[in-house]
């Protein structure tokens, strides 16, 4: 059992009120609940009762068991001195005592639950399904799922864009600098976003932006400062980037500042996917976009996906490494990788610079991008596709994704829409 079974039997008042009093025998009348409060402090703020003959407006804390309070240390925190109510599964005894003085009136709902809730919720938290509630989602509507998912992709994207404001703040509001170390760890994808936010923050923008019209310079920057030049097989390009690199370093005072080769990931890895053609692509997206944020903040799903879409230089056209030759040539990003990124760079990108300049217009926009673009395709995709969940667009996929990982595999099925929509059949309060 959980504390937020009792949140949410008293916030939606399924129990039993007739007749209900507290420890001490004073009978309980419930105006309002109170409002859920999400962080520290008390469970619910702001509840209106009358208890005995008088009334109260105040906060409520809940427990399943009433030594809950000082296993908490409750009494210790002056945050809980407004409390006028705690509410507990099971009255085991123990008094709850303010840090000002003073016990809290303790009320229990043992008996009281509404008939079937504890047994649904049982089941859900019992149940094997990798999506706890499979057996009962098609008796769910259609409009609580679509307001489920539309809760779960702005909680994605507002999840993600906080990693880039906080980039942002790191550098002292330099929107260009953070783009282009949340774009540098979105083209290291996952096996390589670590080394590739790494090396970002080792090169600044600043710098590249200086070279962008030299080819050979912005490569020598990037596979200088990755480590990779070193020890490079001989060839006539990679003996210019080895040139370029030993003068530029010395000229921003890079030296020692670069990252160890083994910092790369390639094992496991297909050869398109290999962190060194990454890197050749990365080199050739910031020559053709210098203006690199504008680019990202303005730019239409199909300039974004053409943008993306450069081809890297001539060596890099028949190589995915140094001294490593490809059967067939390579040439600029896939499209499913583009993809990728306007996905999980571009519009959390969009949701950063809305929030941070207060312009909804640019939330929605990141929204109207991964409508625009198709669903991903991955082994929970396919699962929720299967349960004849909407799996159309990648606004679909990326809310699916969020309603998996953050409720569905860790069972936070009373914070679900879906979940609390199953439990209130349960039956109806008295």
């Amino acid at each position: 059992m959980q504390e937020a079974f009792i949140q949410l039997v008293w916030q939606l008042g399924y129990f039993n009120k007739q007749h209900w009093h507290t420890a001490e025998g004073d009978p309980i009348t419930i105006y309002h609940p109170g409002l859920l409060n999400r962080d520290a402090g008390p469970d619910f703020k702001g509840a209106r009762l009358k208890i005995g003959a008088l009334q109260w407006h105040g906060d409520v804390e809940l427990h399943l068991k009433s030594s809950g309070w000082q296993q908490h240390r409750h009494q210790l925190d002056p945050a809980y001195n407004k409390v006028v109510l705690h509410v507990v599964l099971e009255d085991d005894g123990v008094p709850a005592l303010r840090q000002e003085g003073g016990a809290v009136p303790v009320a229990s709902l043992q008996g009281r639950i509404a008939p079937g809730l504890e047994e649904r919720y049982q089941a859900l938290m019992a149940s094997l399904h990798a999506i706890p509630c499979e057996p009962q989602l098609p008796n769910v509507d259609s409009l609580t799922r679509l307001s489920m998912l539309d809760r779960t992709l702005m909680q994605r994207l507002q999840r993600k864009a906080e990693g880039v404001l906080q980039l942002v703040e790191q550098n002292r509001g330099g929107w260009e600098e953070a783009s282009w170390q949340f774009l540098a760890r979105g083209f290291g994808f996952k096996k390589n976003a670590e080394p590739m936010e790494a090396l970002a923050r080792r090169l600044p923008h600043t710098i590249l932006l200086r070279h962008a019209a030299q080819p050979g310079q912005v490569e020598a920057l990037l596979f200088g400062m990755a480590g990779l030049l070193e020890g490079a097989a001989t060839h006539p390009w990679v003996d210019v980037l080895q040139r370029e690199w030993k003068f530029l370093q010395h000229k921003w005072e890079l030296e020692g500042k670069g990252l160890p080769p083994g910092s790369w990931l390639f094992s496991r890895l297909r050869p398109a996917n290999f962190p060194s053609l990454r890197l050749a692509q990365l080199a050739a997206l910031l020559q053709a976009q210098p203006n690199l944020f504008s680019f990202l903040l303005n730019s239409s799903p199909q300039e974004l996906l053409q943008g993306f879409a450069v081809e890297p230089s001539a060596y890099w056209q028949t190589h995915y490494h140094f001294g490593k030759e490809s059967k067939q040539a390579v040439h600029g990003l896939g499209h499913s990788s583009a993809e990728n990124l306007l996905i999980n760079t571009v519009a959390p990108l969009r949701v950063a610079w809305g929030r941070y300049t207060d312009q909804q217009e640019h939330i929605d926009a990141a929204v109207e991008l991964l409508q625009a673009l198709p669903a991903e395709d991955n082994r929970i995709i396919r699962y929720w596709k299967g349960l004849n969940m909407p799996t159309a667009t990648a606004a679909d996929s990326q809310a699916l994704l969020e309603l998996y990982n953050e409720f569905c595999t860790p069972k936070r099925c009373l914070h679900c829409s879906i979940g609390l929509s199953l439990l209130r059949h349960a039956g109806t309060p008295h």
